[in-house]
Formats: C-alpha cells, structure tokens, sequence
C-alpha cells in the first residue's frame, strides 16, 4: 500500500477567500492545475453553472451552503476512503 508523506508542504486544507481578486472556483482550478489535488468544494452557489465551472477539478463532493452537518460528514467519509493512508 502507498503511504502518503505527511510532511510534504502541500495542506490538507485550504480555506480561500476572495478578497485576492480570485473566486473559489478560479482557487480551486489552480490548484488542482498545479498540485492534482481534489477538494471538497463549498459554495452558496448550487446552479448547474457552478458545479459545471468545477468538472475540471474532479472535484470530491460538491456541497451547498447553508452546510448541513449529514451532507459534510458524507462528504468527508467519500474523501477518506478515497485515501490509501
């Protein structure tokens, strides 16, 4: 089994705000771009625009806010059991 270095500089999360110019999904396209890292996106935004803007992050779940707590934690069980650590 491939184990994952713990210790590497990218984080396990990101929280991005778009008081730098850039929306979330533009953050969220950079860096699966430059890392090959999937994320869990959260927006208020739940339109088919949205979440088609995000098909090229192969994004993990996509979940809408206001965040109900039975959707997140689905969410982070699919992102754990993705991982081979």
């Amino acid at each position: 089994m491939h184990q994952r270095n713990m210790s590497s500089s990218v984080p396990e999360t990101a929280r991005l705000h778009k008081d730098h110019g850039r929306s979330g999904i533009d953050a969220a396209r950079g860096i699966h771009a430059q890392q090959a890292l999937r994320c869990i996106f959260l927006s208020g935004n739940q339109d088919e625009a949205t979440r088609f803007a995000l098909l090229p992050c192969d994004t993990i779940a996509f979940v809408g806010k206001p965040v109900l707590p039975v959707v997140l934690k689905r969410a982070l069980q699919k992102a754990e059991g993705l991982t081979d650590v």
